[in-house]
């Protein structure tokens, strides 16, 4: 009788903060998973192929899976075994579409160490931290239509100064004399864009018109006059 020991169950993807461009790459929609076989004389298993089935369950040890998927993979001379969860198999579900923020999520792996499909070793372990980089990379990030407000998901932040109704009062270096918001349509990406930069009094006739140029602005600054 052949026992498996889970010592890395999941290597999770660091948190990152990304602008909402940044946001379009798509994170890799996979997650390593390491497992050491051992005999029932708990020696180690070496250089030899095992199945495995990967199951992902929703809720509590014994919820109802949501993705399921198998491997055949060989150990190495430590007894280790490494696969890629989201690249077996498939047998149900799209590792791709797990809503990693509606858990708590277990992994349920099943063994076979005479590398078929007669699983006879089975685990169960709770996920204690969400693959944030799969859960961001299903997020959606939008910006109010007044422009003043980042909603991620269910969350939303403030970000003074930055729209229509604010850019007049605190952006412009001469609040007399505002930049005439005069929008433009990308037909390649569908999206609006003014057409001069702000500060400027016209639209560029010439790369080095210095009519459009505009005010200087630091990234990250408020508008506190120094881009004037």
């Amino acid at each position: 009788m052949k026992s498996i020991t889970t010592i890395v169950s999941l290597l999770l993807m660091g948190v990152m903060v990304l602008l909402a461009t940044v946001l379009q790459a798509q994170a890799p929609e996979k997650m390593s998973y390491q497992a050491v076989i051992r005999d029932g004389f708990n020696m180690l298993v070496i250089n030899e192929t095992v199945g495995i089935q990967i199951s992902i369950l929703q809720g509590s040890v014994g919820g109802s899976a949501v993705f399921v998927e198998t491997h055949m993979a060989m150990t190495n001379d430590n007894g280790l075994v490494s696969l890629e969860i989201g690249a077996g198999n498939f047998v149900l579900g799209e590792f791709g579409t797990i809503e990693w923020g509606e858990g708590p999520y277990f992994i349920k792996t099943e063994t076979d160490p005479t590398g078929g499909t007669n699983y006879t070793i089975t685990g169960t372990s709770q996920l204690l931290s969400v693959p944030y980089a799969l859960h961001a990379n299903s997020v959606k990030v939008r910006v109010s239509n007044t422009g003043d407000t980042l909603i991620i998901g269910s969350q939303h932040v403030i970000v003074p100064g930055i729209s229509g109704a604010n850019y007049k009062v605190k952006v412009d270096c001469d609040p007399d004399n505002p930049t005439a918001v005069v929008d433009v349509l990308n037909p390649a990406t569908g999206k609006t864009w003014m057409d001069r930069n702000l500060g400027a009094s016209q639209v560029a006739q010439a790369f080095d018109d210095p009519l459009s140029y505009g005010d200087l602005y630091q990234w990250g600054r408020l508008a506190d006059g120094h881009q004037c």
